[in-house]
């Protein structure tokens, strides 16, 4: 009767354990360009840019962020599928996308787990795709 006990035990263990593990995510890279959450949608900075006098993208990138009211975020833009996703690097550097501000209005390339619910890339890793 102990052995049964204990081999329950066990099973029971060993599926917690694997339940609280997200294996199904799993690690993915995505390619993209880091953009504003405003002119992501449209797919180009051109627009904002105009309107505000602006003459690269990284200025547009940064005016969308601090100077628009509500302020903007950074997304992830895929142009080869015209798809938007947002970003989430909390804990890994201090302030939300402190690691990923460099890289604004550049092409890189993300490596994170996908949450397909919320639509947003847990950051991981980045590395500029020059």
């Amino acid at each position: 009767m102990k052995r049964f006990i204990f081999g329950m035990a066990v099973v029971m263990a060993l599926i917690l354990l694997t339940a609280s593990f997200p294996a199904a995510q799993g690690t993915t890279t995505f390619t993209g360009e880091l953009m504003d959450a405003v002119c992501a949608p449209m797919g180009s900075h051109t627009m904002t840019m105009k309107e505000n006098d602006l003459t690269e993208p990284l200025q547009c990138v940064w005016f969308c962020l601090h100077f628009r009211t509500p302020g903007s975020r950074l997304v992830l833009y895929d142009a080869s599928t015209k798809t938007v996703y947002n970003l989430d690097d909390m804990g890994r550097c201090g302030p939300p996308l402190r690691c990923l501000r460099p890289y604004s209005a550049e092409k890189v390339k993300l490596t994170g787990t996908f949450d397909a619910a919320k639509k947003t890339i847990k950051v991981t890793d980045v590395t500029s795709a020059k």
